[in-house]
């Protein structure tokens, strides 16, 4: 009984905790009351909660019982694999960007993250290391086929001593479509998000609000089209197909293309009933980088790590 009053209590810290971070990560200042107010917690809790911060340096004082984040206290890197180039992206606590940068050139996987995450540790103290790829990938093991290749996320806590999450990239955008609240999930139907590329079109599917990977992350996979050419028909035709696959398999409410310069008129054309939802978006990148930055707020909750 005492040992089960004492994990109650552990978990209403935690989140109480939790609460209390999130203010402070929106990048605000704050006093012990006003935080009290936004959190609905009492104002001891609070200010018990406000030393244990400062103490660990997660915030410093703004003056008389004011107190904001410390943005430089931690960083947390986002890394882009391509099959030919490499991106990375740098938040601070507060989850703005202050550094961007990648360049050409993919080797082996473990090889081409360590050189990326050694020059960032020079100049941040990293707190989290998320990593997407374009490829097969559950629960941070890379799948190469369909055989688990390499888990890169066990490979990254292990050597570098913090959370690391590694995801597939179109999934990145449904995890941000999901944050922003901008998909209209219904209970009982499914959504899938398709991504034109040079190299073909890459699909991820969505129920409610779980993105599914499939017991070797290949989910989606099936509607993967290599592109006819490089010709505008080619694209079309591979997104026809793409299209063409998920309704077969799934038949989604919703489907959300990441297509430039598309217009209603081929929307329309793709439909595969006057009731399905087909939406052409172009934030792309946006929708990723916001899914790196939900991952990492869900994988450096203090209930994950």
């Amino acid at each position: 009984m005492k040992e089960s009053a004492s994990n109650h209590a552990d978990t209403l810290d935690n989140i109480s905790y939790s609460l209390v971070k999130e203010a402070f990560e929106t990048g605000g200042e704050f006093s012990k009351k006003e935080l009290a107010g936004l959190t609905q917690l009492p104002v001891k809790v609070v200010s018990k909660l406000i030393d244990r911060m400062l103490e660990s340096g997660e915030i410093k004082k703004q003056g008389f019982d004011r107190f904001a984040i410390n943005k430089n206290h931690l960083h947390f890197l986002c890394i882009k694999i391509k099959p030919e180039t490499i991106v990375w992206i740098v938040f601070d606590a507060t989850y703005s960007v202050v550094e961007r940068a990648g360049r050409a050139g993919v080797e082996k996987f473990d090889k081409t993250v360590d050189e990326v995450v050694a020059e960032a540790c020079k100049s941040y103290k990293l707190g989290c290391i998320a990593v997407s790829v374009q490829c097969a990938v559950k629960d941070g093991v890379i799948y190469k086929d369909g055989a688990a290749a390499f888990n890169l996320q066990a490979y990254l806590e292990q050597k570098y001593s913090v959370p690391a999450v590694v995801e597939k990239e179109i999934n990145l955008a449904c995890f941000g479509e999901i944050c922003g609240h901008e998909m209209q999930f219904l209970d009982d139907e499914y959504t899938a998000c398709l991504r034109l590329s040079n190299s073909g079109v890459q699909c991820s599917l969505v129920y409610k609000t779980n993105v599914l990977t499939g017991f070797q992350g290949k989910a989606g996979a099936s509607a993967t089209a290599n592109l006819i050419g490089n010709t505008k028909a080619g694209q079309e035709e591979a997104v026809l197909r793409a299209v063409k696959a998920v309704n077969s398999f799934f038949n989604p409410k919703t489907i959300i293309i990441y297509k430039d310069n598309a217009d209603k008129a081929e929307a329309e054309e793709l439909k595969c009933c006057e009731a399905q939802n087909m939406v052409f978006a172009q934030d792309y990148e946006a929708k990723c980088q916001a899914g790196f930055v939900y991952l990492i707020k869900k994988k450096t909750a203090v209930f994950s790590w």
